[in-house]
């Protein structure tokens, strides 16, 4: 893929949205594609659920477009190819995660819609960001962004709309719905912040990611982990 600008010879709208790393996103987005594909191939047993009713009548189908769809993106990763297989790369992941958003979308699970809506999307968004493969030294991260996004959005809907988390899913953490929002936001809102500044400072920086870290393990103990169990 060709650089948006050359080396030290940034271009105007470099300077203007800022230089993000992208290899975080094409690496986790890629690995996470590649596993849930291999996963509908060898053990569809684990897709039998209500959550992937869309995609259970092309299970095979599915699983071999979820692993191309990571391995392609992967490969682009790897070897920063000509722009248009990136292009085609990300739009194809994007896809993917857009029919697991919707898949969970339907079941009104709030939580999964939005982390795959907001994933699918920046998969996409991505691509309109100038330098892609440029590694900023101030450590803005373009995948650690879409999280704190994740996070902010989730935490908004656990306190607006508590009475929407009546899935079984949520039953672990239902009756603690309005701090663990607060929570969320206020991580969400740390690491996006932390994110868009050009230079924040290292301790703040660190508590941001360390608090997002807490919550996000915190609702994986609380709903997701048992709901698996």
């Amino acid at each position: 893929m060709v650089p948006a600008s050359a080396p030290g010879h940034p271009s105007k709208k470099g300077n203007a949205l800022g230089t993000w790393r992208i290899s975080t996103l094409q690496w986790a987005i890629g690995t996470f594609c590649a596993i849930i594909g291999a996963l509908m191939l060898l053990a569809p047993h684990q897709y039998s659920g209500s959550s992937y009713t869309v995609l259970q009548g092309w299970l095979p189908g599915w699983g071999s477009l979820f692993m191309l769809a990571g391995g392609l993106l992967i490969a682009v990763a790897l070897l920063n190819p000509r722009r248009q297989w990136t292009i085609l790369a990300h739009i194809l992941a994007a896809g993917v995660l857009l029919v697991l958003a919707y898949g969970f979308l339907v079941l009104s699970l709030w939580t999964g819609a939005v982390v795959y809506t907001v994933l699918g999307l920046g998969t996409l968004l991505v691509l309109m960001l100038p330098d892609q493969h440029a590694h900023p030294a101030d450590g803005r991260d373009f995948f650690v962004l879409l999280l704190g996004v994740t996070a902010l959005l989730n935490g908004a809907l656990f306190v607006v709309v508590p009475d929407q988390f009546n899935a079984p899913v949520y039953a672990g953490i239902r009756p603690h719905l309005t701090w663990l929002g607060a929570a969320y936001m206020l991580a969400g809102c740390s690491l996006a912040v932390v994110q868009i500044h050009p230079r924040p400072h290292r301790v703040i920086f660190c508590l941001a990611h360390l608090l997002c870290a807490g919550v996000f393990l915190v609702f994986c103990l609380r709903a997701s982990l048992p709901h698996l169990l």
